[in-house]
């Protein structure tokens, strides 16, 4: 393969949407391409900052098996585009919802389930801070 690939880790097709418009005009003129892979490494309850790493590695394996014609020498770069899910929210701010549902305020968040809430917080927190590939 002569073109570069730059190799996008996103949460969902709204993420795609918003990057290929853009990205696709950055790199026009140039032997880059992008792919996109629809996944939050982060949201997985499992994730722990001992395990990311090889968590995209995975990923990346996974890509190069579905297409054959890339090698890992033409991925450029990967990036990991997450949805933060309130991880930066100190835990005084989350409340137990009163309806059942998880919502997102200005000034608080509202959880069906407040300690798992905080947990996955601390987790992804500690998982977003370890990344530095």
């Amino acid at each position: 393969m002569t073109k570069k690939v730059i190799l996008f880790l996103v949460e969902g097709p709204t993420d795609e949407d918003a990057l290929a418009v853009i990205f696709t005009k950055l790199v026009n003129d140039h032997d880059i391409e992008f792919d996109v892979l629809h996944t939050d490494i982060t949201a997985d309850e499992n994730m722990t900052v001992k395990y990311i790493e090889e968590r995209i590695d995975k990923e990346i394996q996974k890509y190069l098996l579905k297409n054959p014609f890339i090698v890992a020498d033409d991925i450029l770069k990967v990036i990991q585009i997450i949805d933060t899910d309130g991880a930066f929210i100190p835990p005084s701010l989350v409340r137990q919802s009163e309806n059942g549902k998880t919502e997102y305020f200005d000034t608080h968040i509202e959880a069906k389930n407040k300690d798992r809430l905080i947990r996955r917080n601390l987790r992804k927190y500690k998982v977003c801070r370890s990344i530095n590939r």
